[in-house]
Formats: structure tokens, C-alpha cells, sequence
């Protein structure tokens, strides 16, 4: 037989709705600790964040700030290249595309927009609800059918309006 336990387990408190940390004050709906107690924490957090601030805050930023000039400087063309491939690969990183299917599905196209035709610089579209990618249009059309919702019967209607004949 141990020593008597005086405060509860962390797994007690939140079985009997008791704040974490100080055990004693019961905790908000939803929540491991009570409102004097979150106050703390916030508190602290604050006063860490700005003690890392002092410490370390400027450092870094002035290294990237001073190294991307330094790049810029060195071959402006060649940066801004590299800045547009990097953001387009990280677009068809998110919508789950390699290189090699964007491609192809450009050549598809026969490297125009796949609604209007149209041969300017090309967007890649994606399925809002899926969240997969669809091909690539122009950047009106894009907005277009983003501003449209994706939705078949209002691109319907908008069809019938253009010609004149209400559905």
C-alpha cells in the first residue's frame, strides 16, 4: 500500500471534468483546463514568443531577405523562371498531378484553352468538390467557371439566356 494520492491523474481529471493543470477548478465545456489557468498558459506562451522574438526574430529574415536580393541580382530572369516553376509544381502537388500527366494533358489540348481556345497563358483547373485536376484553361475561363460554382444547370441556364430562348 503506496502513499495516499492527494491530487488526481490528468485521466481522472478529464474523466470528472476537472482542469489538468491545476486539478482542482472544474474545466470549460470541451476543454483540458479552467479559465485561470488558460490564462496562464496564454500568458506564458505570449511571454515565450516574445523572449524567441528578441532572440532570433530579425536573424533569419535578414539572411533570406539578403539572399534573395543577392540571387535576384545575379540573374533577375533566371530567378523569376524558377519562382513561376516552383509555384506551379507546388499547384500540381496539391491537386495530386506529376509533370509528365500535366504535360501530356497539355498536348492534349493541343496547348490551348480546353473552353475557348484561346492560346494565352494557361491556369490549371480543378474540381472544387474533388479536389482533382481537370486541365488547363485561360484565366478568365478558369474564373468562370469558378464564379459559376461548378454548377451544370446555372451554366444551362446562362446557355439559354445568351440564345435568347428561357427554359
Amino acid at each position: 500500500m503506496g502513499r495516499p494520492r492527494i491530487r488526481p491523474t490528468r485521466k481522472e481529471c478529464l474523466a470528472r471534468g476537472l482542469c489538468q493543470i491545476c486539478r482542482v477548478r472544474p474545466s470549460q465545456q470541451g476543454r483540458k483546463s479552467c479559465d485561470p489557468c488558460n490564462d496562464k498558459s496564454n500568458a506564458r506562451n505570449a511571454q515565450n514568443r516574445e523572449l524567441h522574438k528578441e532572440r532570433y526574430g530579425g536573424k533569419y529574415a535578414e539572411y533570406r531577405r539578403r539572399h534573395v536580393e543577392k540571387q535576384k541580382a545575379a540573374d533577375p530572369q533566371a530567378w523569376e523562371e524558377s519562382q513561376a516553376t516552383s509555384r506551379m509544381k507546388r499547384r500540381l502537388r496539391r491537386y495530386g498531378v506529376t509533370p509528365e500527366q500535366a504535360g501530356d494533358c497539355l498536348d492534349a489540348q493541343g496547348g490551348v484553352c480546353a473552353l475557348c481556345m484561346g492560346d494565352g497563358p494557361l491556369e490549371l483547373d480543378h474540381d472544387h468538390a474533388t479536389g482533382l485536376f481537370r486541365g488547363w484553361l485561360c484565366g478568365p475561363c478558369n474564373r468562370f467557371l469558378g464564379h459559376s460554382h461548378d454548377d451544370t444547370s446555372l451554366l444551362r441556364r446562362a446557355i439559354a439566356y445568351l440564345s435568347g430562348k428561357p427554359e
